[in-house]
């Protein structure tokens, strides 16, 4: 729900759900 926006939380635990280059590619091209 709010994982693009809310960065704090992908970084606390960013193997729980995808790393955090993944993040960083999502984020850019959203």
């Amino acid at each position: 729900e709010q994982g693009e926006e809310d960065v704090d939380i992908c970084d606390d635990m960013p193997s729980t759900n995808f790393p955090p280059v993944e993040i960083d590619k999502d984020e850019k091209d959203a």
